[in-house]
C-alpha cells in the first residue's frame, strides 16, 4: 500500500502525487461481512445497486475504497480532520473524470475541507479486484492498472506509432505482454487525465520512456495543439502494470 510520507501539498508543488492501492482481500472482507455499503454515500449506493455483475461490483468497490481512503488520509494530514468514509463522496464531472467532495452535511460542517477538495485532481482505476487511486493539486492526473496477460495479435499496430514500435523492439521483446501493456497503461492514464478516456485514439499519445527506470514523458496530439505529461510506472502489485500520469503545459 502506498503511504503519504510528507505533506501532500509539498509533494504536488514538486510534481509528485499521492497514491493508494487497495487489495482484493479488503473488498472481499467487506462483502462477506455485509458491510460493503456502510462506507458509501447515498448517491454511491444508487450507483452500486445498478451494477449486477459480481466482478463489476467488486472492481467498482475496490476503486472507491482506494479513493476514499486516500482522500481521508489527505484531509487528516492537511487539516487534522478525521472523517468516516461515508462522509466522502466520489462523483463524476461532465467528461467522466472522478471528483471528490464531502457528502451533506459534512460539506457544510467543514467548508475548508470542501474547498480544498475542489482544487484537487483525482483519478482511479481497478483490475481483477485491485483498486488504485491518485491525487494531485498540481495539474490533472490520470491512472491506469492492468493485469499482465496475452494481448490480441495486431494490438501494437493499433495503439503504437511506427517510432514507438521501433523503440519497443529495441528495448523489449515485442512478444513480451508486459512491455506492450506498459505503453497501454501510460496512454490510457494520459487520456483519463484529459477526460477523453478511450474516445481519443491511443496513437495520439506519444510515449518516450526515460533512461531512469519507472519514468516517462508524453506528448498528446490534440486539434488545438499538443499537451504534455510526465509519468511514473511500476509493476505493482506483482503481475500487474500501473501508471500515473500528470498533465503539464510545457514539455519537461
Amino acid at each position: 500500500m502506498y503511504s503519504i510520507t510528507q505533506s501532500a501539498r509539498r509533494q504536488d508543488r514538486s510534481g509528485r502525487c499521492c497514491r493508494q492501492l487497495c487489495a482484493p482481500g479488503e473488498v472481499q472482507a467487506l462483502q462477506s461481512s455485509g458491510r460493503e455499503g456502510h462506507w458509501l454515500a447515498g448517491e454511491e449506493l444508487a450507483q452500486l445497486a445498478r451494477l449486477r455483475s459480481p466482478w463489476r461490483r467488486r472492481d467498482w468497490l475496490a476503486g472507491r475504497l482506494a479513493a476514499k481512503r486516500l482522500i481521508r488520509r489527505y484531509l487528516a494530514h492537511e487539516l487534522r480532520l478525521s472523517l468516516a468514509l461515508s462522509q466522502i463522496l466520489i462523483g463524476y464531472e461532465a467528461l467522466g473524470q472522478p471528483r471528490a467532495s464531502l457528502a451533506s452535511p459534512a460539506g457544510e460542517r467543514w467548508p475548508q475541507a470542501a474547498d480544498l477538495l475542489k482544487e484537487l485532481s483525482l483519478s482511479l482505476a481497478h483490475s481483477e479486484g485491485w483498486g488504485l487511486a491518485a491525487l494531485s493539486g498540481a495539474g490533472e492526473i490520470g491512472v491506469d492498472l492492468q493485469r499482465v496477460r496475452p494481448l490480441r495479435v495486431g494490438l501494437a499496430q493499433r495503439i503504437l506509432s511506427p517510432s514507438e514500435r521501433a523503440r519497443l523492439a529495441e528495448r523489449f521483446s515485442c512478444r513480451e505482454p508486459a512491455a506492450l501493456l506498459l505503453y497501454w497503461t501510460l496512454k490510457e492514464a494520459a487520456l483519463k487525465a484529459l477526460g477523453f478516456g478511450l474516445r481519443l485514439p491511443m496513437r495520439a499519445v506519444q510515449v518516450e520512456l526515460a533512461r531512469q527506470s519507472g519514468r516517462a514523458r508524453l506528448r498528446i496530439e490534440l486539434p488545438g495543439g499538443p499537451r504534455y505529461a510526465v509519468a511514473a510506472y511500476r509493476s505493482e502489485p506483482p503481475g500487474f502494470q500501473a501508471a500515473v500520469v500528470r498533465l503539464q503545459d510545457e514539455p519537461s
